[in-house]
């Protein structure tokens, strides 16, 4: 792995010349709490002005979309809002938002119910008309919640997704649901080959080697980025700092 700030003008040119699409992360790479980080947003646009295509790829859905890209325009970024991938799944209000608008019918999980035996039975009933269990982050978790998972998951129609939350966030509802159920679910976010299908049909990628993937996590990012054979650039300003490289002696082939 090479400090691409200390490298020969010449070797960063040719770095710049050997990809066409470039793949970013938001968290970590363009803000810190939605804070902009110095010198990102001047560096996309520096790209775009190169003739790169840039996308975004994120695993964070605690906000619509829609504030991501007022958020973009507010740091000086202009970006079409379909190169923004946005994963689909059931857990925080904003991902049920957006797959309403969607045209998803959504069955949702109560919050609260009533302490009671029948109360309990009432509200894990199977509904066979619920065709899969699509599963992320949900800071509102509860028992009952997780047991209709369950009850739906029994049946072999019943397909499972999950996103693979950051490193950073808590995920111990996929593990609860794969103890209980026997099943793994089909990983849909990153590092998920999964995801990079969908990546390379919506942005038509042709050569994997020309594309660069921007990120600020070793296991998330540049372990994607490997599987898909793209070429990487890990940055320093999110998750991975400087001494976790040292540390795991993160090589060339990562």
């Amino acid at each position: 792995m090479k400090n691409l700030a200390e490298v020969p003008t010449s070797e960063q040119l040719e770095f710049l010349n050997s990809f066409d699409h470039a793949l970013c992360d938001l968290d970590g790479v363009l803000w810190i709490h939605y804070r902009p980080l110095s010198g990102a947003a001047a560096c996309i646009n520096s790209l775009k002005q190169r003739g790169k295509q840039v996308h975004y790829v994120s695993n964070n859905s605690t906000v619509p979309i829609e504030l991501v890209k007022d958020r973009m325009k507010d740091i000086g970024l202009d970006t079409d809002i379909n190169d923004i991938i946005e994963l689909y799944v059931i857990g925080l209000g904003t991902i049920k938002d957006t797959l309403k608008k969607a045209g998803f019918l959504i069955a949702d999980g109560p919050q609260q119910i009533q302490e009671s035996i029948s109360s309990v039975v009432d509200n894990i009933n199977d509904n066979e008309n619920i065709g899969g269990v699509l599963l992320e982050l949900d800071i509102n978790i509860n028992f009952i919640k997780l047991q209709k998972a369950v009850t739906y998951l029994k049946r072999k129609d019943c397909i499972f997704i999950a996103s693979a939350a950051d490193a950073q966030l808590p995920n111990g509802q996929n593990g609860y649901l794969i103890d209980l159920t026997g099943r793994e679910p089909h990983q849909i976010a990153k590092p998920s080959l999964n995801y990079n299908e969908f990546i390379v049909e919506r942005f038509k990628i042709t050569d994997p080697v020309r594309v660069l993937f921007i990120g600020d996590s070793v296991k998330e990012d540049l372990n994607f980025a490997t599987k898909c054979g793209y070429q990487k650039l890990l940055v320093l300003s999110g998750i991975t700092k400087k001494g976790t490289v040292i540390q795991l002696g993160i090589s060339r082939r990562i």
